[in-house]
């Protein structure tokens, strides 16, 4: 409970009591300590504020970012732009646990788990992908990730490159036909 001092200041502490009986099993009152825990709820909004912050970041780009178990290849955590990337494309709802065999075709779900094995195996990479649909090129960047110095997750970061392609095309398709008329 939060208490207030004489003078002024708001202190947290953590109270533990036992009741007291008497012969006549009367209450004679506690027997129990207080302890002062203000720099640990302290700690724990700013964790919290932080982590609030964390998931703000993540979850207001437009970048696809999410997060696999690294035995089962299974969603841990995604952002909403991942979310409404599935919803929009495939037309279903994802859900954590999800594995590439449930959310891809079969020939695409191997290449998922040759890219997750390859981040276990290599750790960090970048890579191109075009999606199943064959309607984005997407910039890949698979990690490793650690809690206590053990491997537990691969995390991906996912930008639509497909426009940059296509700008890269026709500049190559100009460059080529300039060349050509210089010949």
């Amino acid at each position: 409970y939060r208490l207030r001092r004489r003078d002024g200041e708001y202190r947290w502490l953590l109270d533990n009591g036992v009741p007291q009986f008497g012969a006549d099993h009367g209450f004679t009152g506690y027997i129990g300590s207080c302890i002062d825990i203000t720099e640990r709820k302290r700690a724990e909004e700013a964790l919290q504020k932080s982590e609030e912050r964390i998931l703000a970041l993540v979850e207001h780009t437009s970048d696809l970012i999410w997060s696999v178990d690294a035995k089962t290849f299974g969603l841990l955590t995604f952002n909403g732009a991942l979310r409404d990337y599935f919803f929009r494309g495939r037309g279903f709802e994802i859900r954590a646990g999800m594995t590439p065999e449930q959310l891809l075709p079969p020939d695409y779900a191997a290449q998922w788990h040759e890219f997750y094995a390859r981040a276990l195996r290599e750790g960090p990479f970048v890579t191109e992908y075009v999606t199943s649909t064959k309607t984005h090129v997407l910039l890949l960047s698979f990690n490793r990730l650690k809690l206590r110095g053990e491997v537990f997750g691969i995390s991906v970061f996912g930008k639509d490159i497909t426009e940059r392609k296509r700008a890269e095309e026709i500049l190559n398709q100009t460059l080529q036909f300039n060349k050509n008329l210089i010949q």
